[in-house]
């Protein structure tokens, strides 16, 4: 079965600001960039939208999405269902159904399985992406992204074990790659351990996301200033399905769009064709090891 795009007509009739003719516009500049991928005509919206419809900025992002996307494997590499799968049983890695009342898409993280051999990041992230990518082109374009990190079983272990160059990658894309407006990241049931992973990331992180940053000591009487109820599991307080439930629609949607997944995965960037090398991103191979020198608990 197809998959099932959201409506493109739907996006020019709900946002005023999206033009037709700016869309073709893209569409003729990418046709001039030969070592990028072709994309739809959702994608462009995406990008025009998450860069307030500015061509220079869409265009800015679309080549560092495409640039960063070759230089994580560990996470943009190959995408097999069953490796998608078994982190799925590991991980409540959920697009919430309802969307904010600004329009913005919530993501919820938690671990299912605490055991820490079974913690693998890049699968984790890699996981992460696609329901994302999956839930959003079929949903459509949306006001900007919220996270909810749930920490509850994840100790300083976990995060001993991020590799330090992935989580630089990582941060990178989510600042200068990301199709998406970033508005928020609520951890919850963080504890202390959070202040030592803020501090090992802030070399490399801006200003603007820790501003972004909010971090509940206790969630029930302040996450939801930020977020209504009605989006949440109701595990933590709000007023939705339960996480096992929202999760195993997930689940279903990954098996169900498996060939769209295995299509995503084989459109990358050809460097060798790129009319200008860029050495932009360079900077991202200059750091090693993992964050192990972390006391653990």
């Amino acid at each position: 079965m197809p998959f099932q795009y959201a409506s493109v007509d739907l996006e020019y009739k709900n946002r005023k600001e999206l033009r037709k003719e700016d869309v073709q516009y893209m569409q003729e500049w990418l046709r001039k960039q030969p070592h990028l991928p072709p994309l739809i005509e959702l994608e462009i919206i995406f990008f025009l939208v998450s860069c307030n419809y500015s061509f220079e900025m869409a265009k800015t992002t679309i080549d560092n999405y495409f640039t960063l996307k070759g230089m994580m494997p560990e996470i943009f590499g190959r995408r097999d269902t069953n490796t998608l799968a078994a982190t799925l049983d590991r991980m409540f890695l959920l697009p919430l159904p309802k969307l904010t009342s600004e329009g913005y898409q919530v993501m919820y993280c938690k671990l299912r399985d605490c055991d820490l051999s079974k913690f693998v990041f890049g699968d984790t992230v890699k996981c992460c992406e696609v329901v994302l990518s999956l839930a959003l082109n079929q949903k459509g374009s949306v006001n900007g992204l919220v996270y909810v990190f749930d920490l509850e079983g994840f100790s300083l272990a976990h995060i001993a074990q991020m590799p330090l160059l992935s989580v630089k990658k990582l941060v990178t894309f989510l600042q200068e790659g990301l199709p998406l407006q970033l508005k928020q990241f609520h951890y919850i049931n963080a504890g202390s351990r959070l202040d030592a992973f803020m501090m090992l990331i802030r070399p490399f992180t801006k200003q603007e996301l820790f501003k972004m940053t909010h971090i509940h000591t206790d969630y029930l009487k302040t996450l939801y200033n930020f977020i209504p109820r009605e989006c949440m599991p109701k595990e933590v307080g709000g007023l939705d399905e339960s996480a096992d439930v929202l999760l195993e629609r997930v689940k279903a949607m990954v098996v169900d769009n498996a060939d769209f997944i295995q299509e995503q995965e084989e459109r990358v960037i050809d460097e060798s064709l790129r009319p200008q090398k860029s050495t932009k991103f360079n900077h991202l191979f200059g750091v090693e090891g993992t964050f192990k020198k972390l006391e653990l608990d």
